[in-house]
């Protein structure tokens, strides 16, 4: 099972396989993983996208059923996560809050799985802000790839029915 982040599928649908353009393909394989329980989606990550009116939401949000991972299901280990963002002012949570990212990391400790992010790694970042998804995830043990990755392991493991 993968966990995937607001910004895979955002940038997926911006520069790669526009929904608008490609309906079909990338997307009916995300759609049909998510059937098959491969890929899961945080519900802050339903949130993050839900701001936008565009296709993305409207794609995600009517299969809200197919990936959705309620948020309560990470609370466990949202403190954990946010330990790791250092030293925390009210400001930084309540922007925080907003993004999805401390839910997704926390998501895949609870569940064990990597996460798929297009974020790059910022490991000298101080600053609770500045710092990524894959350095948090890197500092608690979880995996992080990027979308590339993830498709090229969906492919050689034979779940995109592409052969090798």
């Amino acid at each position: 099972m993968y966990l995937f982040d607001a910004d895979s599928l955002i940038l997926a649908n911006r520069h790669d396989f526009p929904i608008d353009r490609d309906p079909g393909t990338f997307w009916s394989f995300l759609e049909d993983m998510g059937n098959q329980g491969q890929i899961r989606i945080p519900e802050a990550v339903f949130d993050e996208v839900g701001r936008r009116d565009d296709s993305l939401n409207r794609w995600l949000s009517a299969r809200r059923h197919v990936f959705l991972v309620p948020t309560i299901d990470a609370l466990p280990h949202v403190g954990r996560v946010l330990d790791e963002y250092g030293p925390i002012t009210e400001v930084d949570l309540e922007v925080l809050n907003r993004k999805a990212d401390p839910y997704v990391v926390a998501h895949a400790l609870t569940l064990g799985v990597p996460v798929v992010t297009n974020e790059t790694s910022r490991p000298g970042a101080t600053a609770p802000l500045n710092k990524r998804i894959p350095d948090i995830c890197f500092s608690l043990g979880v995996s992080c790839i990027r979308y590339p990755r993830f498709l090229w392991e969906m492919r050689t493991s034979g779940n995109w029915g592409i052969p090798y």
